[in-house]
């Protein structure tokens, strides 16, 4: 939050990039601004066009929208 407060940008690396690493950066974005996981999904994925998080990950993000409403 302090790099972004700055201006920063933040990079975030996985393997392919592709489901934890974008799982991950969802969470993050619902978190940071308040977005349900379909908006916050629909965000990172106009950023990063090749995401795509498994279904494990995705119910995980669920759950944790359901904890954070």
């Amino acid at each position: 939050d302090a790099v972004l407060a700055r201006g920063g940008r933040i990079l975030v690396h996985g393997n392919a990039g592709m489901s934890r690493s974008a799982a991950l950066v969802v969470a993050y974005v619902m978190e940071k601004f308040n977005l349900p996981s379909d908006q916050a999904h629909t965000y990172v994925l106009t950023r990063r066009h090749c995401i795509s998080i498994n279904e494990g990950f995705r119910n995980q993000i669920r759950e944790y929208e359901m904890l954070h409403r």
